[in-house]
C-alpha cells in the first residue's frame, strides 16, 4: 500500500497566513506609534509559522501499517489494532485499545476528503453501530 497523505483544506492555510499578516502590520504600526510591548510580532510569527507548518507537512499520514496524526504530539494507531470507528458531528473518531483519533473533516482539503473515505470504507466491519457507515458518508 502506498503512503496516503492527507492535507489541511486551504480555508485553514489562509487564515493563519491572514492573521499572521494582520498581526504584523498591527506590529509595525504599534512601532510607528511607539507602543511599549511588541507581543503582536510573536502573535504573528507564530501563525506565519503554523501556515508555513500546515502548507508544507500533511495533517495525517497513512502507511501500510498505521494512522499517525503528523503534529509534535500526534497520535499513531496501528492499523490491526482498530477496534471501532465513529462518526460523530462531523468527526471521525478512530479508536484502538488504548487510544482514540479524531479526524475532523472540516479541516481536510476537499480532495483529500474523499481519500480517507476511500481508506476507511476498507474498515467497514469496524464501524460503530450507533450510526451506519452509510449515513456517515451523507453530507
Amino acid at each position: 500500500m502506498n503512503t496516503i497523505h492527507i492535507r489541511y483544506a486551504k480555508r485553514t492555510l489562509k487564515t493563519h497566513l491572514f492573521l499572521g499578516l494582520g498581526f504584523l502590520l498591527l506590529g509595525l504600526f504599534g512601532v510607528f506609534f511607539d507602543a511599549k510591548s511588541n507581543y503582536n510580532f510573536v502573535i504573528a510569527v507564530l501563525y506565519l509559522g503554523g501556515a508555513y507548518y500546515y502548507s508544507n507537512y500533511p495533517m495525517i499520514v497513512i502507511n501500510g501499517l498505521e494512522i499517525k496524526q503528523n503534529w509534535w504530539f500526534g497520535k499513531k494507531i496501528a492499523l490491526q489494532d482498530i477496534l471501532e470507528i465513529k462518526y460523530f458531528a462531523g468527526d471521525y473518531i478512530i479508536t484502538s485499545q488504548t487510544k482514540k483519533l479524531g479526524i475532523c473533516k472540516s479541516e481536510l482539503s476537499v480532495e483529500d476528503q474523499q481519500l480517507l473515505t476511500d481508506f476507511l470504507r476498507r474498515f467497514e466491519d469496524k464501524w460503530s453501530t450507533a450510526i451506519p457507515f452509510a449515513l456517515s458518508q451523507k453530507e
